[in-house]
């Protein structure tokens, strides 16, 4: 659980910094972390045999996270929301010294006009509540946690499958493979950041099945069926990259973290059944 808590805290405080047309691209390099993380798990495993071991290095590592606490500022769309307009100021000034551009002498008076989005300024408290404040955003959080759990139980369960191409069957470079998979399915979405999010995301998913369904036409442990299932991992892997932005780009900044995470209430749930689904097939699978 501690997993998925880091990558949105991560995913939001990066997004939330970026504007206007930057703000999916920054998603999509925030993704190239999925394969980045999977060479750096093949290199760590090569050098520490013991699952033990390996599991103290990686906990190790997880502490130069706190290094952000230091190098990521505010959000000024956050600070916005609280009625923060020093730290948004303060912020701003940063941004625009790094860049070597002065900002605007009405910057102040803009963002004083500046209509605070849907819940701003009527509490300070963000509730769960709020997610069900609208019609709309009623309809989007009821609907959020399904869409998180089909597409990700199709991403674990197709992640988790073993791959046996070539005689190739090394977890190392299993790891390999899946990471460039992943690098190359996060190229390609960047490539098309600009498509239109709900379209990009059905299309994406749509492939994924109708090549997952082509693999079982074959038997499990042929050429053929296994580049199948490696086509639709990497149609998985484009649909995981854009994911959650689409989805983010739909709450204001006030509950975006807080609509995210009642999405991914469901993505721990997708991780359980396709674990247990893999390890049904893999026993009864025919060879």
């Amino acid at each position: 659980m501690s997993y998925f808590a880091v990558c949105l805290t991560y995913f939001d405080a990066g997004v939330e910094v970026t504007g206007g047309r930057w703000k999916s691209t920054m998603s999509v390099f925030y993704m190239y972390s999925y394969g980045l993380g999977y060479f750096t798990l093949a290199g760590l495993a090569y050098f520490f045999r013991r699952w033990n071991h390996l599991h103290i290095v990686i906990s190790l590592l997880s502490l130069l996270l706190f290094s952000f606490w230091w190098f990521l500022p505010e959000s000024p769309r956050w600070l916005l929301t609280r009625n923060q307009l020093d730290g948004v100021m303060g912020v701003l000034e940063a941004a625009a010294s790094i860049n070597s551009k002065p900002l605007p002498s009405d910057v102040v008076v803009r963002i004083k006009k500046m209509e605070v989005l849907y819940f701003s300024g009527q509490r300070n408290k963000v509730e769960v509540e709020m997610l069900f404040k609208t019609p709309i955003m009623k309809h989007l959080t009821v609907i959020t946690p399904f869409i998180f759990f089909f597409i990700f139980i199709s991403y674990y369960g197709l992640t988790l499958r073993k791959v046996t191409l070539f005689s190739i069957t090394d977890i190392m470079h299993v790891l390999m493979i899946k990471g460039g998979l992943e690098m190359i399915a996060t190229s390609v979405a960047l490539i098309l950041t600009y498509c239109p999010g709900i379209m990009f995301l059905v299309v994406s998913t749509l492939v994924e099945g109708i090549l997952c369904l082509a693999s079982t036409l074959w038997p499990s442990r042929s050429p053929a069926s296994m580049v199948l299932i490696l086509a639709s991992r990497f149609f998985a892997s484009v649909t995981n990259t854009s994911i959650a932005m689409t989805v983010a780009s739909f709450y204001p900044t006030s509950i975006r973290m807080t609509g995210l995470g009642w999405g991914y209430t469901c993505v721990g749930l997708a991780l359980f059944v396709a674990t247990n689904v893999v390890n049904l097939v893999s026993k009864y699978e025919t060879y």
